[in-house]
C-alpha cells in the first residue's frame, strides 16, 4: 500500500502495529535514514514498557544468503517478550525474490522489517510488490526538509525555548536544503549554547555558521567598511592557517552578488530575498541591505568586475603568485567605499 500526504505524516507519528513490512524509499540517503529514525522513535514509544529490540540486515547480506532474512523473522528470545524490529538497509531489485519470499511467509507476530533503499522508480518489481500488499506500506522520502512540526518537536526534544516565531522561520530555512541529520548535530550544539535561556535569531546564525565562515565575514566586513589594516590582519591569520584564498575570493564575490541583487532591486530590497539562497533574517538581512545601499549599483559592479579578474587570472595564471594578486586586487576594492561619485 503505498501513503501520501497527510496519511504518510500520520503514519511516523502513530505506525501500524499490523504492517508486515514498510518500505522507505528516496534519492536521499540521509533525509531516508531520518525518516527510519523517527518511524523507530514512535516505535518505541508504543513499547516503552517491554523495550524495542532491533537488528539491522544489509541487502548485500541476502544476495549472498537469501535465507539469512526469514531466519531472523523466524527466530526467537526466550528473555524477551518485547517487539522486535528488522531493518533492512540498502534495498534494491536484486533482492526481490529472497525478500517476497519472506514476506510470503510471514504470520502474525513475526517481527516487522523496515526496509530502506534509494530512488526506485514506479518500474521497481520491489516497489510494486510492496504497494500492492494489503499488510506492507511503502512511502516516498523527498529532500524537502523537515516541515514546522517536526523542527517544532526537535526543540522540545532538545528543550531549546526559542524567544518568537522568527527563530522558528530561520531554523526552517537553514534545513530546507540540509541534511537533517546534520541539522539536529546543530541543534544539540545550540541547545548547550543556550543552555536554560531563550534561543534568539542571532544565537541560531551564531551556531549554524562554521569557523571558517566567521573568519571569512570579518575579513569581508574590513572590505566593506574600507578597513585596509583590517583587511592586512585578517588575511594575514587566513594565510597562517593554510586557508585557500582562491575560495575565500569566491565567498567574498558571493556576498557581493548577493548586494548587488539586492540593490538592484531597491527600493523594493525585499523581492530580491525570495530568490536568496541561504536566506538572511533578523541582524544578517538588516545588515546585507545597510551594505548594498552603502555601496550602491555602481560601486558593487566595479567590485565585482576585479572580482571577475581575480578569478580569471587565478584560473589562467598557473606560474603568477596568486596570493600577491588577491591582496592587491581586494586592498583595490577595500579602497572603493572612499571614492565619492562613482559612477563607471
Amino acid at each position: 500500500m503505498k501513503l501520501t500526504g497527510h496519511t504518510a505524516k500520520n503514519f511516523f507519528i502513530n505506525p501500524s502495529t499490523n504492517a508486515n513490512s514498510i518500505l522507505l524509499h528516496g534519492p536521499s540517503g540521509s533525509h531516508v535514514l531520518y525518516k527510519r529514525k523517527v518511524l523507530q522513535k514512535a516505535i518505541s514509544n508504543r513499547n516503552s514498557l517491554k523495550g524495542l529490540q532491533t537488528v539491522t540486515i544489509d541487502a548485500a547480506e541476502l544476495r549472498i544468503e537469501p535465507s539469512k532474512l526469514i531466519d531472523e523473522v523466524k527466530s526467537s528470545d526466550l528473555f524477551f517478550n518485547g517487539e522486535r524490529i528488522i531493518f533492512l538497509e540498502n534495498a534494491t531489485d536484486t533482492i526481490f525474490k529472497g525478500l517476497s519470499s519472506c514476506l510470503d511467509q510471514m504470520s502474525e507476530g513475526d517481527p516487522q522489517i523496515i526496509i530502506t533503499a534509494g530512488n526506485l522508480n514506479t518500474k521497481s518489481k520491489l516497489r510494486q510488490y510492496i504497494e500492492s500488499s494489503k499488510n506492507s506500506y511503502s512511502i516516498a522520502i523527498y529532500n524537502d526538509g523537515l516541515n514546522i512540526d517536526e523542527i517544532k518537536n526537535l526543540l522540545l526534544e532538545k528543550k531549546i525555548t526559542v524567544t518568537n516565531d522568527d527563530v522558528i522561520q530561520t531554523l526552517l530555512a537553514y534545513v530546507k536544503y540540509s541534511d537533517p541529520l546534520i541539522f539536529i548535530q546543530y541543534l544539540e550544539k545550540l541547545s548547550l549554547y543556550c543552555l536554560n535561556s531563550k534561543v534568539t535569531s542571532s544565537d541560531v546564525e551564531i551556531i549554524f555558521s562554521s569557523v571558517e565562515e566567521t573568519e571569512v565575514k570579518n575579513l569581508v566586513q574590513c572590505i566593506i567598511s574600507g578597513n585596509k589594516l583590517g583587511f592586512i590582519r585578517e588575511i594575514s591569520v587566513l594565510e597562517s592557517r593554510g586557508k585557500n584564498l582562491s575560495s575565500i575570493t569566491y565567498n567574498i564575490a558571493n556576498y557581493f552578488r548577493l548586494l548587488h541583487r539586492i540593490e538592484s532591486h531597491s527600493p523594493n530590497s525585499e523581492e530580491a530575498f525570495k530568490y536568496i539562497w541561504p536566506p538572511l533574517f533578523g541582524a544578517a538581512k538588516t545588515k546585507a541591505i545597510t551594505d548594498s545601499k552603502k555601496w550602491g549599483v555602481y560601486r558593487l559592479e566595479r567590485a565585482l568586475k576585479i572580482l571577475t579578474s581575480i578569478d580569471y587570472k587565478i584560473r589562467t595564471s598557473s606560474k603568477a603568485p596568486v596570493i600577491p594578486i588577491i591582496e592587491q586586487r581586494l586592498l583595490e576594492i577595500c579602497s572603493l567605499i572612499s571614492i565619492r561619485d562613482l559612477h563607471s
